[in-house]
């Protein structure tokens, strides 16, 4: 899920929207802006016929879900084995058990969590209605949608979000576009608009559809803006001392270059795309100059570490890390290239050869996570 933390009322509204209407969560208009970490005037509430009601808060990467009556603990339990560290019991991380007595919160970080969990309560206690709040229930509600400043009105307004399938899917992309528009940090705005992207080619039919191609426009635009940003700040020198920090710039402008030209590509502007090429290839060759000097380098670091006999272990274990991932980084690069021989003969290296030095469990992990990404 995305941190909606501090993201405007009406961007927030618009996601917390489609994730209520993808679990079967009616939605709730409390029309004063909700004082907390998320600034939504937007709730959802499930009233069971059996007497059940849960009210769901949207926080910042996750969803707080507060039950009237808990959920038994035998049930609690097989949630627990499968589900732990995506829905946590009274929101602590660590994968805390479910007490005795049943569990009476949950925060869920997915949304895939989500609606499991939604349909465990309605598998559990029954059918339920959008009837307006009963009186009993009232309490409950505003005691968990209340904060701070905030004093909830007698009556919530229900939404009727989504009419069919097609528009839940319309208000997703469009959510996230949302969302990436008020990132500041280009990658994470790229790499929301690819969300979006990808899932307006899955739900509207490849290319064909409006929305599909409005949002291919849009993230165009957006890497532009990206590559126009990450040459000034490599033309304008300072970075030149700082070899490590060069090559991550290097490396962006490189990835915003390929993927502006798969865009216009996809959008058949041919010409260009064409036009892109030799600055692609330019920074490409850039690239290939930089990770063999930052390999070198990293080679000279452990070698030094190697000869000093006071060096601590971890330092060392570091300076192998950093070699791992520049090497697995720089096979990528000549795979993009073409130079799949090359490329091959990186991946094998780091694999066999500059892996299985590294000791740390944490780096290890990451370093496995990068080659399932590079296979």
């Amino acid at each position: 899920m995305h941190n909606l933390a501090g993201v405007p009322t009406h961007i927030s509204n618009s996601q917390i929207l489609v994730e209520l209407a993808k679990a079967g969560v009616p939605a709730y208009n409390g029309e004063v802006a909700r004082f907390g970490e998320v600034p939504t005037t937007i709730f959802g509430i499930l009233q069971l016929y059996s007497g059940q009601t849960v009210v769901f808060t949207r926080s910042w990467y996750y969803w707080s879900v507060h039950l009237l009556m808990p959920i038994p603990y035998n049930e609690a339990c097989l949630l627990h084995e499968k589900w732990a560290e995506t829905i946590r019991v009274d929101g602590f991380s660590g994968s805390m058990p479910p007490d005795k007595k049943g569990v009476f919160k949950y925060d869920v970080d997915t949304q895939e969590g989500l609606d499991t969990l939604v349909e465990l309560i309605r598998r559990l206690f029954g059918k339920g209605s959008n009837l307006p709040a009963k009186q009993a229930d009232f309490a409950f509600i505003t005691q968990h949608l209340a904060t701070g400043k905030n004093v909830i009105p007698d009556t919530l307004r229900l939404l009727s979000a989504f009419q069919n399938e097609a528009e839940l899917h319309n208000g997703e992309v469009n959510a996230l576009c949302m969302l990436a528009q008020y990132r500041q940090a280009p990658h994470e705005r790229i790499a929301i608009y690819e969300q979006a992207l990808a899932l307006a080619k899955t739900y509207f039919g490849g290319e064909r559809s409006d929305i599909t191609r409005i949002t291919a426009v849009s993230l165009v635009r957006v890497l532009q803006e990206a590559i126009t940003r990450t040459k000034q700040l490599l033309d304008a020198g300072h970075l030149e001392n700082n070899v490590a920090t060069f090559l991550h710039y290097v490396y962006e402008l490189e990835e915003y270059l390929t993927k502006r030209i798969v865009l216009l590509q996809f959008l058949r502007r041919h010409k260009e795309a064409r036009a892109l090429r030799s600055d692609l290839d330019n920074t490409r060759q850039r690239l290939d100059c930089l990770y063999q000097r930052n390999i070198q380098l990293a080679e000279q670091s452990i070698n030094q570490d190697l000869a000093n006999k006071k060096c601590p272990p971890e330092t060392l274990d570091y300076h192998r890390y950093q070699e791992v991932l520049l090497t697995i980084s720089y096979s990528k690069l000549l795979a993009r290239m073409n130079r799949h021989r090359e490329s091959k003969q990186l991946l094998d290296r780091a694999v066999n050869v500059l892996l299985p030095k590294v000791t740390c469990h944490s780096y290890r992990q990451e370093i496995d996570e990068r080659l399932a990404k590079a296979a």
